[in-house]
């Protein structure tokens, strides 16, 4: 067996026979030296005679051999050591623990195949994943569907339902089909059925990240290459319906070079959702501000997708302005998607007034904007209200650089207009 091959089974199958060795050395000597060492056995211990001790010596030949058998011994010892150590970390380098059932493969390093990943190194690799913009657009409608057959199946078959189920299954549609079109739900409605729960995508394998089960998707659909390195990070807005959301981003993938490289940082798919949604744990806003802006930085591109222009949604999100402005002060580039549905009232827009029409239009007020956990609206307004010009800072900020990008976006609906036309 190759040094490569060996797993958690193989070293289950050798540390028994290595620990037999151990215990049957000094049987091994016994049987082999019988009379040496019972020589050996009388001389280091002293028979004793009242007052008098009889003193017999060992023999030199004894003694080495009694030495001998103990350094075997430990020799014996340290080599099995050695061997759980190595077998060890052969395994946590392939994501996993003796008792998983279910691993993830090994996250590439950039080191080639032979090198070394330490746990951090796994867990810190897998934050950076973005899902492939392939898999979004084309694969995961069609599985996002079946998991919802499949998860109103269960709970039909379910005598008593908590309520979150109730209320899931009341918003899917009663239909006789077993279900509701996927595109017609929003992700928050989505994620408690394929980001956590029993027929999500990642239910019962390891999670790199902490070791324990149920992992993101990201991770889960790794092995199928659904997802490497992020490439660009999304900003966008979870009760966004999923058809909006692939209009955009069959708009955006048009637009590439290379489609198939665009892996994107989605914390919908990023984000382990059986910790955060399915324990009702969310991670405080500290820890989540630090990791969107570690990971913006570590990306360097955003796209933000918006709804509409007028009253946009998007515009009305604490966590979307933090980003804007996080891009903004940082010189991160990043550019603005809207859904194919847009055009329209675009069109109205430019109609009514031009390009001055459409500036208008946009509007942020962040004061007026909300989170959907009280703590970190608390905190981010907390954050705004601390900078230089509080308020009318970010909102200018924000403002321009949204103008800005729907603009460019209004340039290539032009073009893509025109192209079409030709």
């Amino acid at each position: 067996m190759a040094a490569a091959d060996w797993s958690g089974e193989s070293v289950i199958m050798v540390a028994p026979t290595m620990t037999a060795l151990i215990m049957a050395t000094p049987a091994i000597v016994t049987s082999t030296f019988p009379m040496t060492v019972a020589s050996t056995t009388t001389g280091i211990s002293a028979a004793a005679d009242g007052n008098e001790i009889v003193d017999r010596e060992p023999s030199s030949e004894a003694s080495i051999l009694v030495i001998a058998s103990i350094i075997s011994v430990c020799l014996s010892c340290i080599a099995l050591c050695a061997l759980l150590c190595w077998s060890r970390r052969m395994i946590v380098n392939r994501g996993g623990d003796l008792t998983a059932k279910h691993r993830i493969p090994e996250l590439q390093t950039g080191a080639g195949d032979t090198g070394e990943v330490s746990e951090q190194d796994v867990a810190d690799q897998s934050r950076m994943l973005g899902i492939s913009l392939d898999f979004a657009i084309s694969v995961f409608p069609e599985e996002a569907q079946v998991m919802v057959e499949r998860f109103v199946r269960l709970a039909l078959t379910q005598q008593s339902r908590s309520e979150r189920t109730q209320s899931l299954l009341t918003k899917i549609s009663v239909a006789g089909d077993l279900g509701g079109n996927v595109h017609t739900m929003n992700f928050l409605e989505l994620a408690d059925i394929v980001a956590h729960g029993e027929v999500a995508y990642g239910k019962g394998l390891i999670c790199p990240r902490d070791g324990m089960l149920d992992c993101s998707i990201v991770d889960a659909v790794r092995s199928r290459g659904h997802s490497a390195r992020a490439t660009v990070f999304l900003s966008w807005f979870w009760q966004y319906k999923l058809s909006m959301v692939l209009s955009s981003l069959r708009k955006f993938r048009s637009r590439l070079t290379n489609p198939e490289q665009c892996f994107v940082w989605w914390c919908f798919f990023l984000n382990n959702q059986f910790r955060i949604l399915g324990d009702s744990k969310p991670q405080d806003f500290f820890t989540l501000k630090t990791i969107f802006a570690t990971q913006l930085r570590n990306v360097g591109r955003m796209v933000a997708m918006m709804d509409r222009v007028v009253e946009s949604r998007y515009s009305t999100r604490l966590w979307c302005l933090f980003e804007v402005f996080t891009v903004t002060s940082e010189e991160i580039p990043f550019e603005v998607l809207l859904p194919s549905e847009a055009s329209v009232e675009i069109d109205i827009l430019l109609q009514q007034g031009g390009l001055g029409q459409l500036r208008s239009a946009i509007q942020v007020d962040a004061g007026q904007a909300r989170a959907s956990f009280e703590d970190d609206e608390k905190n981010i307004k907390s954050m705004i209200e601390d900078m230089p010009g509080a308020y009318d800072t970010l909102n200018k900020a924000v403002r321009t650089e949204l103008r800005r990008a729907v603009e460019a976006e209004i340039s290539l609906l032009v073009g893509d207009a025109l192209r079409k036309s030709i």
